[in-house]
């Protein structure tokens, strides 16, 4: 294999990963935001 095609292979692979974790965090965070909402505010109302 051509070393320009190992690092177009490589480019588009890390770009596939990159894409991905941003999906992931942006549902995470959507997830986690509704989760600390509900539980923070119950929690500094007891202190």
């Amino acid at each position: 294999m051509p070393i320009k095609l190992l690092l177009g292979v490589y480019g588009i692979y890390v770009l596939v990963k990159l894409a991905v974790l941003a999906v992931l965090g942006t549902v995470l965070v959507k997830k986690y935001k509704k989760f600390f909402n509900r539980v923070i505010p119950q929690r500094f109302r007891k202190n």
